[in-house]
């Protein structure tokens, strides 16, 4: 176990401090004249996040499984997710707060809220999760009720996170998996439905369609700038700072496109890295819950785990055309200071997971006894 926290510890700093420099080298042609400018910040972000994410990681996570605390968390993402709209929208999408000086996007930390709900119901509900009612109405009504802001903003990259870690906390409470299958029909017409309503990502899912048969042509712009980077790059890359595509051919490129500028400028050997990074935080997170010393802390270090890396692989398969274009960042890599603190927090409450497992095994009577052997 102290292991395995040793090695997440390991590649999360990595992951960090690569995300640094390469937020550095991919923004610095964004500002003529300034290109410390995105760096600075995501410096700034990333010192709050630490200090945000320590605080929860000394904070026992059954607080969070309180009826109080749940019902503030629900209440505080749901005001989160609902204030979005007296905002003026960005790109088309109500997804973010400006308080001026900081630009909050509620989504990411409602993805963590929703989590820690549902943990709670499935842990109070306990063997009754396998009923129709307790274990798949009941939670799919909480569910679609805290997910619905999100997907009206409208924000589908953050829907489809959602959906993916629930259906991760269903399958380990253990409702029944053909309950889950009979919502998929609907899932897809409701979504099927939703795109036709909204040409903008109506298109994005054509461009992909296309990509896929070889007839992307100019609307798959970004995708295939995306691709030639980690062409150039090659198997060593063009080395730091010294990206073509930075300068404006590939757009996002110090956000949601990061991962195609890593292979660029330091090629295959920093791509694989990065996917073997994020392989040793899903390793070692999911030895975490699994260690984890009740149901809620189970369901809760699992959900944490899918959730940064089913957010990293979706990311790095979009940047390499295998999935569609979305607004999902590559966590600890992409500029964004909302994604780094929920992803810190993230950390955090997994952190403290791990705490609480080691002070559970050491005072359990099988730790006390050998204890008293040595003696």
């Amino acid at each position: 176990m102290r292991r395995a926290v040793t090695l997440f510890l390991c590649a999360l700093a990595l992951l960090v401090a690569a995300g640094l420099v390469l937020v550095y080298s991919a923004s610095s042609t964004v500002y003529a004249g300034q290109p410390n400018f995105f760096v600075i910040r995501q410096g700034l972000s990333l010192a709050l996040s630490l200090g945000v994410g320590a605080l929860v990681a000394r904070i026992d996570y059954h607080f969070w499984s309180r009826p109080g605390s749940v019902v503030l968390v629900a209440v505080l993402m749901l005001a989160g997710t609902c204030a979005v709209f007296f905002f003026p929208p960005v790109n088309g999408s109500h997804r973010w707060i400006d308080l001026g000086f900081y630009r909050l996007q509620p989504s990411e930390f409602a993805k963590i809220g929703i989590l820690v709900v549902l943990a709670t119901w499935f842990d109070r509900v306990g063997p009754r999760s396998s009923s129709f009612l307790r274990g798949f109405l009941f939670p799919g009504l909480i569910l679609a009720g805290l997910t619905a802001p999100i997907l009206l903003a409208p924000d589908l990259g953050s829907t489809l996170v959602i959906a993916v870690i629930a259906a991760t906390v269903f399958l380990a409470a253990g409702t029944r998996l053909i309950y889950l299958l009979s919502a998929v029909p609907l899932a897809v017409a409701g979504m099927a439905l939703f795109l036709a309503n909204d040409p903008h990502r109506l298109a994005r899912v054509k461009v992909f369609v296309d990509g896929l048969l070889g007839r992307g042509g100019e609307r798959a712009h970004q995708t295939v700038q995306s691709l030639n980077a980690f062409v150039i790059g090659g198997p060593l890359g063009v080395g730091l700072n010294n990206s073509i595509q930075k300068y404006r051919y590939l757009p996002e490129a110090h956000t949601d496109f990061i991962y195609a500028i890593a292979g660029e400028e330091f090629g295959l050997a920093a791509s694989a890295g990065i996917i073997l990074l994020f392989g040793a935080l899903l390793a070692c997170g999911a030895w975490i819950a699994y260690r984890a010393p009740d149901r809620f802390g189970r369901f809760l270090g699992l959900g944490l785990t899918i959730l940064l890396c089913f957010e990293a692989g979706f990311n790095m398969g979009m940047v390499m055309g295998c999935l569609p274009t979305k607004g999902l960042a590559l966590p600890f890599l992409s500029y964004g200071g909302s994604s780094l603190m929920a992803s810190m927090v993230a950390v955090g409450l997994l952190l403290n997971l791990a705490r609480q497992s080691f002070l559970a095994e050491d005072a359990s009577p099988s730790s006390m006894r050998n204890a008293l052997q040595r003696i």
